[in-house]
């Protein structure tokens, strides 16, 4: 284990790794992992952004109660408990003013002004190093807030150990899966006369995701003292 100094207010790093970290890189973890370095200024997200807010701005025009040309069908529509999130943006052409204010905004050339930023340039070396490397997890501990950083593998093995506690785990099939996903149509086809098609839908049609499973660090629990 590597002694790391510290200042009063920064957080305790512990270094359970068998890298041992420069000054620099020490420097950087005792910022804390809620620090933020300056983005740098990124033109697609910026265009992304501002579609998106051009899109609200017709929607919140289109839906607004005085708009003459509202479709008055949709102030009947049931209120859905549930539904996919919609993709629909009205159409240009309702109100002079706001066509004129988007197009001004999304057509003005986007410039990158200059920033300050809050990393100086031998510790954005150090920070790149940190973040691609495979070999190590960096990891806030589940009591007091220290930082932990650990080898890859010493990661892998505690999950593996964690997930093999037959007591609150238990692996599940893709045949299990399915039949699970078969079983909530058929519920849900069964219950048609009191369920909207919107709620069938986002209770049937969705993009499975990934899980993300973490294990808490307690260095107190590997052997290891308080003042690391």
């Amino acid at each position: 284990m590597q002694i790391l100094d510290k200042d009063k207010n920064d957080p305790t790093v512990v270094n359970l790794s068998s890298v041992t970290l420069n000054n620099k890189e020490i420097s950087l973890l005792h910022k804390g992992l809620k620090f933020t370095p300056t983005p740098q200024s990124d033109t697609c997200t910026l265009k992304s952004e501002l579609s998106q807010f051009c899109r609200k701005l017709r929607l919140q025009h289109h839906f607004h109660k005085d708009d003459p040309n509202l479709d008055e069908s949709r102030l009947s529509e049931p209120e859905y408990l549930v539904r996919n999130k919609s993709t629909f943006t009205p159409r240009a052409g309702q109100d002079v003013f706001l066509d004129g204010f988007i197009t001004t905004i999304s057509t003005d050339q986007v410039q990158n002004k200059p920033f300050k930023s809050n990393l100086n340039k031998e510790q954005r070396g150090p920070l790149n190093a940190l973040k691609n490397t495979s070999d190590l997890i960096i990891k806030r501990a589940d009591k007091g807030g220290a930082i932990v950083v650990m080898d890859t593998s010493f990661y892998q093995e505690n999950m593996s150990k964690m997930l093999s506690d037959k007591e609150y785990y238990a692996e599940s099939s893709l045949k299990a899966n399915d039949m699970i996903l078969r079983k909530n149509q058929n519920f849900m086809g069964a219950h048609t006369n009191i369920l909207h098609t919107e709620e069938v839908e986002y209770l049937c049609k969705f993009q499975p995701s990934s899980i993300l499973f973490w294990t808490p660090q307690n260095p107190q629990k590997q052997g290891y003292p308080r003042s690391c």
